[in-house]
């Protein structure tokens, strides 16, 4: 068993419901500006609980950030998931 463990977690973009342009009713599209946070909170609790029961602890939970750039400037950044790091408990 290795000291350390990483994980990487993805975020999924959140779901919205829209109008559709031709026709009646709603479609439901992702959200390229939101990040389901419930979603990534369930999946980082889930992976830390899973560490805890394996013998490691949390020591670190690191987001990556991905940007989209327009005319040379950062237009929007969106958390594109977490790094979450951790160590084996001492025996």
């Amino acid at each position: 068993m290795s000291e350390y463990r990483t994980l990487w977690i993805e975020a999924k973009p959140e779901r919205t419901e829209r109008k559709r342009v031709l026709g009646e009713g709603t479609v439901e599209k992702p959200d390229n500006y939101q990040v389901d946070a419930q979603l990534l909170a369930e999946k980082i609790e889930h992976a830390c609980n899973a560490a805890g029961e394996d013998g490691y602890e949390v020591i670190s939970i690191l987001p990556i950030i991905r940007g989209r750039d327009y005319m040379q400037s950062l237009a929007y950044s969106v958390t594109d998931g977490v790094i979450l790091t951790a160590r084996r408990k001492p025996t």
